[in-house]
């Protein structure tokens, strides 16, 4: 069984293409032990053994890896006392990355986090910036968090100019920088 969460509608990007309504609006955590609670229940009358949990928002890492730790707790318990078992996931764009991620990455996350990039970056900003910053920090997050053993798996959309580069630069982007 799947469930797709998200943590905030805070972000710290301007993407010109978002859909999300952003706010300051976060998920609680007594909030988080009633869904998990009630979705448990779900789980044991339709016979599911294992839920997936898939975190997202607004941007995930705008939320304080301390949260998260709890949050982790909270789930397992609650799982243990049911049979149950939880794998969780986390998509972020990777701008408020840092170290202090690595020990919920790999208690919570299975030393993992999934993120996403178009080359040529033409819509996603920080801000107040630019993509061309938004690039660069998100390139310097992604080879730190890979630095330290995590394993960091990119999606990408192509837009017109990706295909004026060819697949060529498209793979080196992603492969070689």
């Amino acid at each position: 069984f799947s469930l797709i969460l998200l943590a905030t509608l805070g972000c710290n990007a301007e993407c010109e293409y978002c859909f999300e309504s952003k706010s300051d609006h976060h998920l609680t955590l007594d909030q988080l032990s009633t869904i998990v609670h009630k979705t448990m229940d779900h789980m044991a009358l339709n016979y599911f053994d294992t839920l997936s949990i898939y975190w997202q928002g607004g941007e995930v890492m705008m939320m304080p890896p301390m949260w998260f730790e709890r949050a982790h707790e909270i789930i397992q318990e609650i799982a243990a006392s049911r049979n149950r078992q939880v794998k969780n996931y986390i998509q972020s764009n990777m701008i408020a990355y840092s170290r202090k991620w690595n020990r919920v990455l790999a208690e919570m996350f299975g030393n993992s986090v999934g993120t996403s990039m178009d080359f040529p970056n033409l819509h996603r900003k920080i801000k107040g910036g630019s993509p061309q910053a938004y690039a660069r920090i998100w390139s310097r997050n992604v080879r730190e968090a890979k630095d330290a053993g995590i394993e960091v798996g990119v999606i990408s959309i192509p837009n017109e100019q990706t295909l004026e580069m060819g697949a060529e630069r498209f793979y080196s982007y992603f492969v070689d920088e």
